[in-house]
Formats: C-alpha cells, structure tokens, sequence
C-alpha cells in the first residue's frame, strides 16, 4: 500500500489488468525475487513525488516492510506507523538502511553458482565492505559517547545509504551469465561504470565521496590496473584529511590505502613519509596494539624494505611480529604475514637461515587455509623457493618455481605483473643451472608480458628488460651483445624517470651497455659509458660494495682493449679484479674477466696463460 502510491505500480509486476503471471508466479515473486527500492521506479506518473524525496527514509521503511525475512519486517502496524511518523518529524527511523553485508549477501544467494567464478574477483570489493562497516561501527560508538546531535546521526545514516546503495548497484549491473564464463572484461567495465557513479552519488557530501573513491581505487588496484587506481586513493586520502569529524580514523585508513599503492611505481618516499606521520596518530587514537595501527608498523617496515632500507625495515617487523604472536597467536593471518615480511628482509640482509622457516611456516598456512591455486598460496610458495635458491638448494627450488608460474599462467589474466616476476624468477634459476636456452626464452616472454600488460614505465617490466640485457651484455656473442643493446637503450629511456637517477639500477644499465658496446667494437663509446658509470658509483653504493670491484674491472677490461696505458698494469689489475670477483660470489662477472684475459694471452702467443685463464672462463 505504501509503495504504489509514491510510484505509480505495485511492487511484484502487476499492471491493471491484474498480476500477469498467474497465482503461481505471484507466490514465486513474492517469496524470492526482491522489488526495487521506491526511489528507482518513481517516473513522471507519479509527480509530484520525486526519487530524491523518496530516497532514503522512505526507501528504507518500504523496503522493510517488504522483506522475505519475517524478523527483519516490523513488529505491527503500529510500529510502522511510528516509523513514518518518525521521518516526518525528522528523527532518524527504525528502519534505518540495510548493511553493506547484508545488501552482499542476498546478492550472493540469488547468483551462487555463477558468483562461484567471482570470488576471487570480489576478494577487494568484500574488504572494502567490511572496512567500511567496521568503521561505521567505530563511529558510532563514538558519536554515543560525545553525544552527537541528531543531524550528525542523519548525515551519518545519509552516508551508509549512498555507499550501500552504491555498491549494491555496482553488483547488480554484473551479468551472472558473463560471470560463469569468466570473461576477463567484466571487471574493467564494472570499474567503468562505478566511476561514472561517483559524481552523482556523492551528492556534495565529502565524506560519501571518500568512501566510493576508496572503493573504487581498492577493486582498480586489486586488478593491477595502478595508474588507474591511484588518482582515486590520492582524492580519497584528500578528502579524509579535510574531513572534520572522525577524521583521524578515515585518514588512517586512507593514507594506509594510498601508501600501499605509492609504493609501487618506485614513490617510496611519499608513502614512507605519509606512513610516518600516520603511525603516531593511529597509536594515540586507537592504541598500539589496535589492528589498524598495525597494519600501518607493518605497511612501514614493507616500504622501507622496499626502498632498500633493510636496517631501519628489520626492528620495526620484529616488533610487529613479536605483538602478532603474542595477541594473536603462531597461526593467525597477521602473525603469518609479519613473519613472512620479516624473512624478506632476512633474505635481503643474506640470513637466509632464519628466513626460510618462516617462508616455510607462510607456504603451510596459505596451502592449508587457501589451496594451491591461491594467489597468497603462489606469493608463499614463490617466496620460499627464492630463499632456497639463495641457500643453494637449487632443484627444490626449480620444482617449486615450474610448480608455482604453472599455475599463475593458469588463473592470471594476460599482462598481470606476478607473471612476469614468475617468469623472471624461474629464468634466474634455470641460468644458474646452465639451461642457458630455457633462461632466454622465459625471460623474453616476460618482457613482452610485462610492456603488454604494464607498459615501459613499469618497475616489473624494466627489471626484466634488465635482467635479460644483463645476462646477454658479457656472453662474448655479437648476437647477444647486439640484444643487450637494444634492451638497454630502451631500459635507459625509461628508468631514470622511474627508479631515479642516479640509482644502483640505471648506473648498472650504463655500465651493461658498455659491455656491448665494447663486444661490438664501438671501444670510444664503451670508455665514455663505463667511466661515466664509475664516476656516479659513489654517490649510489655505500664504501666497499661489491660494485666498486665491478666497475673497475670494466674499465680496466676496456683499457686493455684500447691498449691504453701500462699493459702490464692492467693484466695485474685484472687478474686482481677476477679474485675479488670470485670471492664475492660474482661467477658471472669473473668469468667475463677471465675471457678477457685468455683473449688477450692467447692473441699475444701466450698459450699456458691462455689455457689457464680459459679453464676460469669456463667455470
């Protein structure tokens, strides 16, 4: 009776003429297919009633009259009747809007087995639900306590429905039959059609416009679509910190958000400094050991990891780790991520003994609670065989990397950046066992991989252009020096705006593609690159790093081959140059020195030092 009037038709389908599908399809409407909300139907028929004056309140009490579900529908008349009268006078209803869990879950029931595709797709859009409802509860316990007046509880109430609202007609729009059948755009044009929601549904509340740029950036991000997701994770920390009531928990919860997303593209430093101003915030307002407050100890360590600064990276995951244990126990998510972000910086730090059993702990839990096909069961497994790797246990870790991009090939859509990491990673071990062939043929898949799904200004697709050019610069082949140069070049054309220049990554690159340009020929070119390289050295590696030793073999090894200076010299700097080089474990460089050397004994009739330095050269 309610909903005819404000729009012009009775909830289940029937025109004037009476219900048009029998009594047997009535009492199917009726018990399983939900109306919609009175807002959505209101027309031109119905004037002066508008959907703006119907959204909302109206909305809410309608529809909670017309629940499947007998305990969620009023008690009596009466108490509807109050209801209404309630909205009149202005007081926040009874009937308030439906949850964003529960507005999911009906969805869910009413598509199971075609949502039986989606769940890894809706992974995002799910915590993005419960994050939003978990701080609706926050806010209101304390609005109760500062005693809030009754148009902070409407703006709060007007806030739930817009998001809720929101995303149920974002779920909505899916097709379940494209979901069965797993098409890989679905995603993009449900991302689409969001974003051209946000301006209409913010209706000039700042804080429902934070809340559904948040959603967006998380599910875009989820997607591995970065450049798309970040411009709505920077508006929504925006207008979080602008906000003026609960505005230190939205912008914790968005600077956490943002950090994570500005560490990709190599801002590290933003996201470490907005990490750092939050961390402070968070402890005074929700304590040290709240799990939100955490999550921003644990973001910091990850970001400075990130950034190469493992030093300041490990006390703040052992502190996480320590808390973890203690609050939550040894097998719990959390306490299982700290660990597992901890043993990444062990493993960078090369303790690789106290890293692995907590890889190893991280790869049980994720293939005990998630199965093998998981994207964190993938992460775990990837992450113990690079450890095992390190260690030299190099046919374990083989199996479980062929193991691990099998399955990434698998459920990954095309260009997705795990692929090409899993692509690089099996090809770094299958060059340490010689499979030389095998090795080139990953990692060029993985460069086209990577420039077709992230592009040229990716860090994941130039540390594979890298990597490869890397392997092909000291082989002694045209060919492959020929390669290397073109990829360097490319790499050299991208990498400075990315990683920043100097960095160890771009003076690396200038020194690999003097290599080539030496095994070229091009001996002028080479020297003006190498010492070029060496001169920036200093001001990216700290004193007595392994790339000193590096560099100034490369110029001595061009030196020779110009034959400048005292020969003498600079064979004994070689000769120096290759020790150190094997001592620090550099096999490839070594090599690459100890070619050098046969080349020129064995050119200069020196036949017992060539075969010497031949037998280096070979291993």
């Amino acid at each position: 009776m309610l909903y005819e009037p404000w729009t012009g038709v009775p909830p289940h389908g029937r025109d004037a003429s009476g219900f048009l599908g029998g009594i047997d399809e009535l009492r199917r409407c009726v018990l399983e297919v939900e109306p919609r909300r009175p807002s959505l139907v209101v027309g031109p028929a119905v004037a002066p009633v508008t959907a703006r004056e119907v959204r909302g309140e109206l909305d809410w009490i309608v529809m909670r009259c017309l629940e499947k579900e007998p305990a969620r529908r009023y008690d009596s008349v009466s108490v509807l009747a109050n209801d209404v009268l309630r909205h009149l006078a202005g007081d926040p209803v009874l009937a308030g809007p439906p949850t964003l869990g529960y507005r999911v879950g009906k969805f869910v029931r009413r598509h199971a087995t075609a949502l039986v595709a989606l769940l890894a797709v809706f992974a995002g859009l799910v915590v993005a639900v419960v994050t939003i409802e978990g701080e609706a509860r926050r806010a209101n316990a304390a609005r109760i306590e500062a005693d809030a007046s009754a148009a902070d509880a409407r703006a709060e109430l007007v806030r739930a429905d817009a998001v809720a609202v929101f995303l149920e007609d974002v779920l909505m729009s899916l097709d379940p039959a494209v979901a069965e059948g797993e098409d890989p755009t679905m995603v993009l044009a449900m991302l689409a059609r969001a974003e051209r929601r946000l301006a209409d549904d913010a209706d000039g509340l700042p804080a429902v416009a934070a809340d559904l740029h948040r959603i967006v950036g998380q599910r875009t991000q989820a997607g591995a679509l970065l450049l798309e997701a970040l411009p709505h994770l920077e508006t929504a920390y925006d207008l979080a910190a602008r906000g003026v009531r609960r505005r230190g928990l939205r912008t914790i919860g968005s600077a956490l958000e943002l950090a994570a997303a500005l560490a990709e593209p190599s801002r590290t430093d933003e996201a470490i400094d907005l990490l750092e101003r939050q961390l402070p915030l968070a402890r005074r307002v929700l304590g040290a050991e709240d799990d939100l407050a955490l999550q921003l100890l644990g973001n910091l360590g990850a970001t400075l990891h990130l950034a190469g600064r493992d030093d300041e990276a490990e006390p703040i995951l052992r502190e996480l780790e320590e808390v973890r244990l203690r609050t939550a126990g040894a097998d719990d998510a959390t306490t299982i991520l700290a660990s597992n972000n901890l043993a990444d910086v062990l493993t960078s730090l090369g303790r690789h003994d106290e890293a692995a059993p907590r890889y190893e702990e991280a790869y049980d839990f994720q293939l005990r609670t998630k199965g093998p096909r998981d994207p964190l069961t993938l992460t775990a497994l990837n992450n113990l065989a690079s450890c095992l790797q390190e260690a030299g246990d190099l046919e374990r870790a083989g199996a479980m990397l062929e193991r691990a991009l099998d399955v990434k090939r698998e459920i990954l859509p095309p260009g997705h950046p795990s692929l090409v990491v899993g692509l690089n990673n099996l090809a770094s071990l299958m060059e340490r066992v010689e499979r030389t062939d095998r090795a080139d043929e990953l990692r060029r898949e993985a460069i086209d991989v990577g420039r077709a799904g992230q592009g040229l200004d990716s860090r994941t697709t130039l540390v594979a252009i890298y990597n490869h050019a890397q392997s092909l610069a000291q082989r002694g082949d045209d060919d492959a020096a020929r390669e290397a140069e073109g990829l360097l070049d490319e790499f050299l054309g991208h990498a400075p705006t990315v990683f920043g220049d100097p960095s160890p990554i771009v003076v690396g690159a200038r020194g690999l593609l003097a290599d080539a340009k030496l095994e070229l020929g091009d001996l002028e070119e080479a020297e003006v690159l190498a010492r070029s390289a060496s001169e920036t050295v200093p001001a990216v590696f700290p004193p007595g790093d392994p790339a000193f030793v590096v560099f100034g073999a490369r110029l001595a090894t061009i030196r020779l081959a110009r034959g400048e200076g005292d020969v003498d010299a600079i064979l004994a700097e070689l000769e120096r140059r290759h020790a150190e080089l094997v001592a620090l474990g550099f096999t490839s460089s070594a090599r690459h020195v100890a070619g050098t050397l046969e080349s020129w004994y064995r050119s200069n009739g020196d036949a017992e030092r060539a075969d010497r330095w031949a037998r280096e050269s070979e291993g």
